[in-house]
């Protein structure tokens, strides 16, 4: 009969490990069904032996693992290695009953080990006990000695639509016959880039960008071919403004282009990250402009909902949530007050998320928080 696949969405991190090197591994469970869940055990099994297809090496001293976790609540999982198993199991289980898992809550345990000598793609077996029994699985990819491939990154994280994104990675180049591929998102496509004669890459986004490297590492036969993949992502503010979506309560000025000053004070690129509500803050414009309001969430679990209201004979309202990403373009007459509010769908969970306002005036003033 076969088992039921595991309900926890479960990651293994990192997701490739130098041959003959001891390495610290992550997994994490978490739950993203709509319903609690009630975990009691959860393990790996990592397979021993000489092949590529196995994790550790035959030999019990080579193959020992070192097991962390968080948390009184769990007791560790470990099988004897001195045993002639072809499989060892690690993990943890509960030392009571059995852990509450809400949505998106996650568990968690590290382990250190050293992967045999022959590169190539192996697993790791997942069992997850709720209800009942679950299995699944994670992979893993052993590199060759002497090569690397780390920390990539976004310069910057969050960048103005159109400007200049630089993405940068670190790598040793052995065996040469690596190669690499950039994939990144572009009007809703994934495009591919070679870039295996680089470590630099640069995209000018107007949308939230998502960037794989893939590198590609060619393996004696029968060995499948081996990849390595780390995986970054951009968040870009849109300042732009469509003139013919605007709709004002009084007259605007719209002789004038919109020009400086750029992000509101408290609300820019670099202080948009934050935890807490906000909660009725005013604001007042010294001169008739645009506003333009960016809401990102760090975690879709949680969206955030964000209402703009313009108190100007009578009050108009606008509403942005992140379950369906776009930007508020709001004309603001001047001396208009304009009310902000903001929130994620679960208040006690302070999640983080982005808030970005910009400013665009089309006179000599500021947009400023009262």
């Amino acid at each position: 009969m076969t088992a039921a696949p595991c309900l926890l969405t479960c990651e293994l991190v990192p997701a490739q490990l130098p041959v003959g090197q001891r390495t610290t591994l992550t997994f994490t469970a978490r739950n993203r069904t709509k319903e609690t869940l009630r975990l009691k055990r959860l393990t790996l099994t990592l397979l021993r032996g000489d092949g590529a297809e196995h994790l550790l090496p035959r030999d019990a001293k080579a193959a020992s693992v070192d097991l962390g976790y968080d948390g009184k609540e769990w007791s560790p999982v470990r099988e004897d290695l001195t045993s002639p198993h072809a499989a060892v199991e690690i993990g943890i289980e509960h030392s009571y009953d059995a852990m509450e898992l809400r949505e998106n809550d996650s568990v968690s345990f590290t382990f250190t080990c050293t992967a045999n000598d022959r590169p190539g793609p192996t697993k790791a077996a997942i069992s997850e006990t709720t209800d009942k029994e679950r299995t699944g699985s994670c992979p893993l990819n052993k590199t060759p000695k002497g090569f690397r491939l780390a920390n990539l990154r976004p310069r910057p994280h969050v960048v103005e639509a159109g400007h200049r994104l630089d993405i940068t990675w670190e790598t040793v180049r052995q065996p040469p016959t690596v190669t690499y591929d950039l994939a990144y998102t572009k009007n809703g496509q994934t495009l591919h880039e070679d870039v295996s004669a680089t470590t630099t890459f640069t995209l000018w986004p107007f949308e939230d960008t998502n960037v794989t490297l893939t590198a590609t590492i060619p393996a004696d036969p029968p060995t499948p071919r081996i990849e390595a993949a780390l995986t970054c992502f951009a968040i870009v503010t849109r300042p732009w403004l469509k003139a013919m979506s605007l709709k004002a309560v009084r007259q605007v000025d719209t002789l004038g282009s919109p020009h400086g000053p750029g992000p509101v004070p408290g609300y820019g690129r670099r202080e948009a990250e934050r935890r807490e509500p906000v909660k009725d803050q005013m604001f007042s414009a010294e001169t008739d402009g645009i506003l333009t309001v960016n809401a990102e969430a760090s975690d879709r679990s949680f969206p955030v909902t964000v209402h703009v209201q313009l108190r100007c004979e009578g009050t108009r309202s606008w509403t942005l949530t992140t379950e369906e990403p776009r930007n508020l373009t709001v004309p603001v007459p001047a001396d208009a007050p304009v009310v902000l509010n903001a929130t994620t769908s679960d208040p006690k969970s302070r999640a983080a998320y982005l808030l970005a306002l910009d400013w665009r005036p089309f006179g000599t003033g500021q947009f400023i928080p009262q």
